[in-house]
């Protein structure tokens, strides 16, 4: 997680609150909080779960074992998907992840 998120120190006390859950939870998620409050950080942290869920290692055949993954991020707003599509693809990028935005 530290290499994703090179700037941030400190959560706030909503990431704080939800941070758990984010990391035990395999199901979709709503997460609703006011602007500023650190939604997309927490996003952020849920699609690296996911992503780590994905790649398993195989010890019969010594081998990792990655699965196909999709994750859709919806925001309401075109400047606001340009902004999360621009920050999760500097994130991502090193890892050969193929992110597009659709608007």
């Amino acid at each position: 997680f530290r290499y994703i998120i090179k700037k941030k120190q400190y959560l706030n006390p909503i990431q704080t609150q939800i941070f758990p859950s984010i990391i035990n939870f395999d199901g979709n998620l709503i997460l609703c909080a006011p602007t500023g409050s650190g939604k997309t950080l927490i996003s952020i942290f849920a699609i690296l779960r996911i992503i780590i869920n994905s790649i398993s290692f195989c010890k019969s055949k010594s081998k990792i074992i990655e699965k196909v993954v999709k994750i859709i991020y919806l925001a309401p707003m075109k400047t606001l998907v340009r902004q999360i599509y621009t920050s999760v693809k500097s994130m991502f990028n090193k890892f050969k992840f193929r992110i597009i935005e659709v608007t």
